[in-house]
């Protein structure tokens, strides 16, 4: 592991931006519910919810693939492999996800009267796709190249700070209240330059064998092992998103859509910090893993559980605490939605304090059990929100997802720390170095 690759000022930089990153994405909701009507709010969270579980189908694991061979960097072999996937991994993203774009919005065509979700919405808000996975592909390349700090502060934070202010700007022209169009082509501009930043990024802090020699290409190979990751992250976005998208579909519901997504924005400010933070931890990990050394992988998990409760445990305090207040920010029409709120909250708490566990599970060799029991938990979920979706709306679609989240997430941890327990500690005389300070 690269010295002081989580060291306590890397992991405080991680944390920060984590919780900015969270904070700017509540404002970022926060202004949308205010500038549009409160039926197009609902509308366009049903039609991104649908963009976010689809750009990790349309990525097919790239992002994951990048991680596993830029960090295994022992065998000269592999940099003809490293060589191949810079070039092929974007080509294939592009493809597919423009492949992804045409079959969905052509399959809306044929029932977007009978949805909450209108063609040229949906249409507008999908054509995103490309950008969002190309953008986790690069943020995943410069990860693994050892800039995880700055490479999550593009996608993350500053990603939706710039989308903030280009959308002030959209609202300064459009005025109020704020077409769906708009946002949409807001969202876009701001996706389109922080693209270009990431791009910049791997340009620099690229090691040189990547930009001469030869190159080998496994794009069976690549596709396979990317699904195969990539199946286990569908599952928990799914399960996180997919409440917008039953109210908005299978309900027809605008309004209660809207209220989970207000609940929803202020419950994942947990969520999103903690999958921030994970992002700095997850390269470290994955090397330990890769040398199973029980120890060091016992000494990330204690920096990450103090770092990351003693960040989120507030968090989820003051919301709850402050819950009545926080809902009367997006609106009158908001308020009814507390405890689909407070569910939300302790739901979302739990799963981030152990989410760094899905990790250990996908890199100890059972990428395809995560995958099931994600996607497992993903159908049984949905299955819930639409029973309970149909009687209590918003608050029976928060039950149904924190008893999916929490059970897959907590079933993972339970068997991967299982596992460990059997791992023998490396002997220190033949082990190479390795660095992870609090």
């Amino acid at each position: 592991m690269k010295t002081q690759e989580l060291s306590g000022k890397r992991v405080l930089n991680g944390t920060v931006q984590g919780l900015a990153t969270a904070v700017i994405e509540f404002a970022v909701s926060l202004a949308l519910a205010r500038a549009m009507k409160f039926e197009a709010y609902g509308e366009y969270s049903a039609a991104l919810g649908v963009l976010w579980i689809t750009s990790i189908l349309a990525s097919i694991g790239m992002g994951q693939v990048a991680t596993k061979i830029y960090r295994d960097t022992s065998d000269k072999q592999n940099h003809l492999k490293a060589r191949g996937l810079r070039m092929a991994g974007p080509a294939l993203i592009v493809i597919v996800s423009t492949i992804t774009y045409a079959t969905l919005v052509g399959s809306h065509a044929l029932i977007h009267d009978e949805t909450a979700v209108k063609l040229a919405s949906f249409a507008a808000v999908l054509s995103l796709l490309p950008m969002v996975c190309l953008r986790s592909f690069f943020r995943a390349s410069g990860a693994a190249h050892g800039s995880a700090v700055t490479a999550n502060a593009l996608n993350g934070w500053i990603a939706r700070l710039l989308f903030l202010l280009v959308l002030g700007a959209a609202i300064y022209i459009w005025g109020h209240p704020m077409p769906l169009l708009g946002v949409a082509a807001a969202r876009a501009t701001s996706s389109i330059l922080v693209l270009f930043s990431l791009w910049l990024l791997l340009i620099r802090v690229e090691p040189g064998y990547l930009h001469t020699g030869k190159r080998r290409y496994e794009i069976g190979s690549w596709v396979k092992v990317g699904i195969t990751f990539s199946m286990a992250s569908l599952g928990l976005t799914i399960i996180d998103n997919a409440g917008v998208v039953v109210l908005g579909w299978v309900n027809s519901n605008a309004g209660a859509t809207a209220r989970l997504a207000a609940a929803s924005a202020m419950g994942t400010v947990i969520l999103r910090t903690a999958m921030n933070v994970r992002n700095i931890f997850t390269p470290a990990l994955v090397e330990v893993i890769s040398k199973r050394d029980p120890v060091a992988v016992r000494r990330i998990f204690r920096i990450w559980f103090l770092r990351v409760s003693m960040l989120l445990v507030p968090i989820a305090a003051t919301l709850i605490a402050f819950a009545p207040w926080f809902l009367a920010l997006f609106g009158k029409q908001f308020e009814d939605a507390y405890w689909t709120f407070i569910v939300y909250v302790c739901n979302y708490l739990v799963g981030s304090l152990n989410l760094l566990f899905i990790i250990l599970y996908q890199y100890m060799g059972h990428a395809k059990r995560a995958m099931l029991i994600m996607m497992s938990a993903a159908v049984l979920g949905v299955i819930g929100m639409i029973v309970l979706g149909r009687i209590w709306l918003d608050l029976g679609v928060a039950i149904a997802v924190t008893i999916s989240l929490n059970g897959a997430v907590l079933l993972m941890a339970w068997l991967g720390w299982r596992e460990l327990r059997g791992w023998e500690p490396l002997d220190e005389s033949k082990a190479p170095p390795t660095s992870v300070s609090v």
